[in-house]
C-alpha cells in the first residue's frame, strides 16, 4: 500500500488543485497538519534522524486522505467503497475464526513463503481465544479495520424499508468479526458508533435543536 501511495500522492495533490472543483478550508488544514507534524519531529529530534519517519507519515496519512478525497467524490463511488469494505470483512471472517481457535494466521503463513509479510504476533489468550490478526501487523489493527465499517453499514448498506433481520445480521457479522481480534479498541469503536447512532435516532425523533452541537 505504501508503493501505491508513493505513486499516487503527487498526481492526486495536483488533481486536488487543478480539477476545478472546490477546495475547502479543511483540505488546507489537513495538509498543514501533516507538514507541521513533520516539521515538529525534525525540530525536536533533528532532520537527519526523522526524514524517513516524516516521509512515511506524510505518505501514509496525507496520501490516504487524498485517495479518498479525490477518488470517492460522489454518492455512487461512496456506496461502492462501503460495499467493498463490508465484503472484505466478510471475506476475512472464516480466517479470523480459524485463527482465534488455533492461533495460526493462514493467509500470512501462505504468503510468507513467497513474500515479505508481517510476523505472527504471540499474545496471551483472552476469553479462551487467540487474538486474530489475520492479514495485519497486529490484532488491534484487524479489530479497528473491521469495526470501522459498522456505522457505514448501518447508514449506507441498510436501506430504509429493507428487512430488519437482514440489517441486524450484517451488523452482527461485523461485530463478531471485530470481536475475534479480542481487542478493547475494536469493542470501544463499535460501542462509540452505537452511541452516536442512538443519539442520532433519538434526538431526530425528539426534534432536538442543535443536537450535534450539544
Amino acid at each position: 500500500y505504501r508503493l501505491i501511495l508513493v505513486v499516487m500522492i503527487i498526481p492526486l495533490m495536483l488533481r486536488l488543485f487543478s480539477s476545478g472543483k472546490p477546495v475547502y478550508a479543511f483540505d488546507f488544514l489537513f495538509i498543514f497538519s501533516f507538514l507541521w507534524s513533520a516539521l515538529s519531529l525534525s525540530v525536536v529530534h533533528g532532520f537527519g534522524q526523522t526524514i524517513e519517519t516524516s516521509a512515511i507519515y506524510i505518505i501514509e496519512g496525507l496520501g490516504a486522505y487524498l485517495v479518498t478525497r479525490i477518488l470517492i467524490d460522489n454518492k455512487q463511488s461512496f456506496y461502492v467503497f462501503v460495499k467493498i469494505f463490508y465484503f472484505s470483512v466478510l471475506f476475512l471472517l472464516p480466517f479470523a475464526i480459524f485463527e482465534a481457535a488455533t492461533g495460526k494466521p493462514i493467509i500470512l503463513d501462505v504468503l510468507r513463503k513467497v513474500l515479505p509479510v508481517p510476523g505472527s504476533v504471540s499474545m496471551n489468550k483472552r476469553f479462551g481465544l487467540e487474538r486474530a490478526q489475520v492479514v495485519f501487523e497486529h490484532s488491534i489493527l484487524f479489530g479497528v479495520y473491521c469495526s470501522s465499517v459498522f456505522g457505514l453499514v448501518f447508514y449506507v448498506l441498510i436501506k430504509p424499508g429493507s428487512s430488519a433481520v437482514t440489517g441486524l445480521m450484517k451488523l452482527a457479522l461485523v461485530t463478531f468479526t471485530s470481536f475475534l481480534s479480542v481487542s478493547t479498541g475494536a469493542v470501544l469503536a463499535i460501542n462509540f458508533q452505537l452511541f452516536l447512532i442512538a443519539w442520532d435516532k433519538i434526538t431526530a425523533m425528539m426534534k432536538l435543536p442543535r443536537r450535534w452541537l450539544i
